[in-house]
C-alpha cells in the first residue's frame, strides 16, 4: 500500500486508479 502511494505522489496513478487498486489490496488482506 506505501508503495502505491508512492506511485500516486509521483503522478504516476491518477486518483481513481489509485482508489481501485487499493480497493482490490484491501479486499485481498
Amino acid at each position: 500500500l506505501e508503495r502505491l502511494a508512492k506511485l500516486k505522489e509521483q503522478g504516476v496513478l491518477s486518483d481513481s486508479e489509485f482508489q481501485v487498486q487499493k480497493a482490490k489490496i484491501l479486499s485481498d488482506l
